[in-house]
């Protein structure tokens, strides 16, 4: 009799759809080849591109596709880094500004008064 172990992190395991991928990326995938066919004999056809260069325009369009189904990065997709990185880059900087206008000068107003408390402090 035969045992096999079992992982008992049932999470480590994706979503399996069909043939070990997940519902996301047989849809996407399955939209980048109807798509790729689609665009590629578009071009072929109607605008009587040669064949190499109707798979040449196509494919960037067809990788985009592909990638927004397939690529995750901290458990973000293409999309939601793309709108992220989009957002971050639209913040102002964080500054900051002390409540004093004349800070040096107050400084130094401070050091002198401290000065003066000295030297009152010597004479007595």
């Amino acid at each position: 009799m035969m045992t096999k172990q079992i992982n008992p992190d049932v999470a480590a395991f994706k979503d399996d759809f069909f043939k070990g991928l997940s519902l996301r990326e047989c849809l996407f995938g399955g939209g980048a080849v109807v798509v790729g066919v689609g665009f590629i004999l578009l071009l072929h056809f109607y605008f009587k591109c040669n064949i190499n260069v109707a798979i040449t325009i196509a494919m960037p369009v067809i990788g985009i596709i592909g990638l927004c189904g397939f690529y995750h990065k901290n458990d973000m997709t293409l999309v939601q880094i793309i709108k992220e990185t989009i957002r971050i880059g639209k913040q102002k900087p964080l500054t900051y500004e002390s409540g004093h206008e004349y800070g040096l000068e107050a400084y130094d107003l401070f050091l002198m008064q401290d000065d003066k408390n000295i030297k009152e402090d010597n004479n007595e």
